[in-house]
């Protein structure tokens, strides 16, 4: 199963249309097992042959943008929860 199906691919907002929302949706979730780190998906799009999100990474606690090439490179280590409902993250008003 590809990390970002077609299904989560259509629902993702372009970038930057949530960037005034003091709690974003998160679309999906990808994290690795037995870790810290996790990235949750806000926004997306296609950016030539690869496709780049924004998102809370925790591990390094912060929101920024990550490529689908980079979690790729983390293949089989991967568990996701990109088909689950929406919601809420919550984003600090520093």
């Amino acid at each position: 199963m590809p990390l970002l199906d077609n299904q989560l691919r259509a629902r993702l907002p372009p970038l930057h249309s949530q960037e005034a929302e003091m709690e974003p949706i998160v679309y999906a979730r990808f994290y690795l097992p037995d870790t810290h780190r996790a990235w949750y998906v806000v926004e997306g799009q296609p950016e030539g042959q690869d496709f780049l999100f924004f998102g809370f990474m925790a591990g390094p606690n912060t929101f920024g943008q990550f490529r689908l090439s980079q979690l790729e490179c983390f293949r089989g280590l991967f568990d996701s929860q990109s088909g689950a409902r929406p919601g809420i993250h919550r984003r600090s008003a520093h």
